[in-house]
């Protein structure tokens, strides 16, 4: 009686158990912005300021293949046996020409195959011909494009103005190398401040070359025979190692008399090892670099995503810079150079260890390339030009150097033709004749594309989708 009371116990307590347990609370925390959509407490819904279009799902083709979409294709799958073949009697092959060779002469007359669709020897290939229209209701899948708007209370970032170690909080800026004080003439071409785009002359730490105000050594030689040698016009022996080997006149006299047994003590130049080139990290979205260069800067849509697809533009983190990539012939990164992309924000440089003959540039097919100051430049240039473009080269000095130019030349033979594409101000001006005169003895043609305004990004701001001939002047060599 006990045993067969205890099952139906058993479910009445657990059945009890079930109805008493009180659910788990879980409440859900709202998400102050949303990464996916661009949309936030301050940015509740999308607008034609942010330029954010949903993607359009495409209509799969309703055709139904019928029998005038395919072809008969005929291929025999039968193999010979020796049934196929008449059988050899001594009439028709005497003993001398019963040989392999003309067994295998033998012509299949015996053969009862038939080639047809049970056979397999006849198939039937699909050669649909069909052309989509409004009847078989195919559509195209549209692309969206991704909200450009930031929100800067969900986004207190810091604006990247400059690098910042993380662990020391010690910011990094760009340095001047200049040895010599660079003037409106003359600028150093290879120094990260100097060499910049827009970079002003005050911010050179070179120094000012002076007069030469020390007294004249005693040499025990009159002051007209000093003076001669001081022209440094023509000269003997002494004055050949007083010139190249930067000794004084004893020191001169003293080597050549033999008393310091051929021996010229100089001191080589001191050599700096080369810092390690590593890509600045990457964001998880590129929200603020498409919102800087497509609403700021007005770069077309399908020229930067085709920068982007190949992962040579991408924002990196935590500062949210846009990072132009310079890749070498192999496919290794080389180069990088950051621009700020906040409003207030005027930052730029290139990434430590960057190597400047592969700075940020695309190789076409054609031969003709295109050389600028800045990255900007360069897609706004596309932007305005956009026929055919791909098939073009370009290159971005990110100075008015003329590395990357000429390794691109070098990494691609099929170059003859160079537009030079600096700045309209003085300075770009005078790098673009100086890279231009070296094409002569190289019988590389070249040209000068002067921008109508400062850069080609203002004429691109200013004039819209422009031809080459209309938003520039060409000088040409």
């Amino acid at each position: 009686m006990r045993n067969k009371l205890r099952r139906p116990l058993a479910f009445l307590l657990s059945a009890v158990m079930i109805v008493t347990m009180s659910g788990t609370p879980v409440h859900a925390v709202a998400d102050r912005g949303q990464p996916e959509t661009g949309l936030c407490e301050h940015h509740t819904a999308h607008t034609d300021d942010c330029g954010y279009t949903e993607e359009t799902p495409g209509t799969p083709c309703g055709h139904e293949h019928t029998e005038d979409c395919y072809t008969e294709v005929t291929e025999c799958v039968h193999e010979h046996t020796p049934e196929c073949y008449p059988e050899e009697t001594e009439d028709s092959v005497s003993d001398n020409e019963a040989t392999p060779a003309n067994a295998e002469k033998r012509e299949p007359e015996n053969c009862p195959h038939i080639c047809d669709g049970e056979s397999g020897c006849i198939t039937e290939k699909l050669d649909c011909r069909h052309e989509h229209d409004s009847e078989c209701g195919y559509t195209e899948s549209t692309p969206g494009t991704p909200c450009t708007y930031v929100c800067e209370i969900c986004n207190p970032q810091d604006s990247g103005e400059a690098d910042e170690e993380p662990e020391t909080g010690i910011i990094k800026q760009e340095q001047c190398s200049c040895l010599t004080l660079c003037t409106e003439g003359q600028i150093n071409p290879d120094c990260p401040v100097c060499g910049a785009e827009d970079a002003g002359l005050s911010d050179c730490k070179g120094k000012a070359e002076k007069e030469d105000t020390k007294q004249p050594e005693d040499t025990g030689i009159c002051k007209h025979h000093q003076e001669h040698d001081n022209e440094q016009v023509g000269g003997d022996s002494i004055d050949f190692v007083r010139k190249f080997y930067h000794k004084s006149y004893p020191e001169a006299m003293e080597y050549l008399l033999g008393r310091s047994d051929g021996m010229l003590s100089v001191m080589p130049p001191a050599q700096k090892a080369p810092s390690k080139f590593e890509l600045p990290p990457a964001n998880d979205n590129m929200r603020r670099v498409f919102a800087y260069l497509l609403s700021k800067r007005g770069i077309d849509k399908d020229v930067l995503y085709a920068f982007v697809h190949k992962k040579m533009i991408y924002e990196s983190a935590p500062y949210h810079n846009v990072v132009f990539v310079g890749f070498d012939k192999y496919g290794i990164p080389r180069h990088a150079n950051k621009r700020g992309t906040s409003s207030a924000s005027t930052y730029k440089g290139n990434a430590v260890g960057s190597v400047p003959e592969y700075s940020f540039h695309w190789n076409g097919r054609s031969d003709r390339l295109y050389l600028f100051e800045a990255p900007i430049d360069m897609l706004s240039f596309i932007s305005m030009n956009k026929n055919g473009w791909h098939n073009h080269s370009y290159a971005a000095a990110c100075s008015v150097s003329d590395k990357v130019l000429f390794q691109c030349i070098q990494d691609n033979p099929n170059i003859k033709n160079v537009s030079i594409c600096f700045d309209s101000d003085e300075a770009g001006q005078l790098a673009a004749q100086r890279i231009t005169a070296k094409f002569v003895m190289q019988g590389i043609d070249s040209e000068i594309l002067v921008p109508v305004n400062k850069d080609w990004n203002e004429d691109l701001l200013s004039g819209g989708e422009l031809e080459v001939e209309e938003s520039c002047q060409i000088l040409r060599r």
